[in-house]
């Protein structure tokens, strides 16, 4: 029973896991462009650097969402084994 509950719910940890990494990954890179931006130079391009931070914000709202979703669907499998 114990191999199956693990079974079960590996699937979900790891999902779980990608998404926090990739969370953490796209704030790091929002941090570094915030950064940018807080200290322009003649490079600095404010116009790509203000799409990134758009595409960043989506792409957070994705990973947030994959991470709330397996994390229900972790909790529905966990809860189901513990009323066993």
């Amino acid at each position: 029973m114990r191999a199956a509950l693990y079974d079960q719910t590996k699937d979900f940890k790891k999902a779980i896991h990608k998404a926090e990494k990739e969370v953490e990954r796209l704030e790091a890179e929002k941090a570094t462009l915030a950064q940018q931006l807080s200290l322009p130079n003649e490079k600095t391009s404010f116009a790509t650097i203000s799409r990134r931070l758009k595409q960043i914000q989506y792409e957070i709202e994705i990973a947030t969402s994959k991470w709330e979703q397996a994390t229900a669907e972790l909790e529905k499998v966990a809860g189901e084994a513990g009323g066993e």
